[in-house]
């Protein structure tokens, strides 16, 4: 079977597999991601856009073959979210598939395809389209979060030196909440702000960190692909823009406007 590799963060994480042999390539789709087709039927479909120099009908992704870093942005938030107890269980972004709900949202990244992970995947979803977005009661966007903290000297070399420096900037953090964060929630404002003040450990910093962060409290979701929350509609019933959701499992990764979907799941 001729392969040909996709290439993302300097490893090659997915190769994309000849469409000669389609009858063969279903067998293994349907033997390794039967709950994904199931989920399929129900509109409960994982997307994601790519931009290639050369597109195939379907590839096989092992996320776990990358470390994913933010490239437009520091990698404060990540370091947290793969790291703070409170995101365990959660698959870890660094080395996940980043997908979204919405085939249309999908298409703002380039040519859409259909995510199908392998049987008893870990998934994530967010509450909102965008990671960026969705902790809107500490502060709009996390990428100005990154702002911050990079511009106030914490470290994102790795989640020990977040944590340490962050202890180090203690007074910083405190008046930068009272400046900017929790806008909408005084209250908070007011506590989160005394506990940096007050923080005397790094197990005093990741208890803020764990408790700014929740994301069940945030209204994060972590399940398998049959209970994935199905695509929000308005009051009219005109379709919303979908959720970010991730994923660390092996996948099929297949073009939507490919010969492989049409001439398998379009037909079942």
């Amino acid at each position: 079977m001729k392969i040909t590799e996709l290439t993302t963060r300097k490893k090659n994480v997915s190769v994309a597999l000849d469409t000669e042999n389609q009858a063969e390539l279903w067998e293994q789709v349907q033997k390794n991601c039967s709950q994904a087709i199931e989920a399929f039927f129900r509109y409960k479909r994982l997307y994601k856009g790519l931009t290639l120099n050369e597109y195939s009908n379907i590839f096989l992704a092992d996320p776990s073959r990358q470390y994913r870093k933010s490239v437009t942005t520091t990698n404060h938030y990540s370091l947290l979210f793969n790291n703070l107890p409170a995101w365990k269980g959660f698959p870890k972004r660094s080395r996940s598939l980043i997908c979204t709900t919405d085939v249309d949202g999908a298409e703002n990244y380039g040519e859409p395809y259909l995510i199908l992970p392998f049987d008893n995947a870990k998934i994530a979803v967010c509450p909102t389209h965008d990671i960026w977005v969705s902790f809107p009661k500490i502060i709009p966007s996390l990428r100005t979060f990154n702002y911050f903290l990079h511009n106030h000297d914490i470290s994102d070399k790795s989640f020990q030196a977040l944590i340490e420096t962050s202890l180090e900037q203690t007074a910083t953090l405190s008046a930068i909440t009272t400046e900017y964060w929790y806008q909408s929630s005084p209250a908070e404002k007011k506590q989160i702000a005394e506990e940096f003040l007050d923080a005397d450990s790094t197990t005093d910093i990741l208890k803020i960190y764990n408790t700014m962060f929740d994301p069940i409290a945030a209204g994060f979701w972590q399940g398998g692909i049959q209970q994935l929350p199905k695509l929000n509609k308005d009051l009219a019933g005109v379709k919303i823009m979908g959720n970010e959701a991730w994923t660390d499992s092996k996948s099929y990764m297949i073009r939507r406007d490919g010969n492989f979907y049409r001439q398998y799941l379009m037909k079942l």
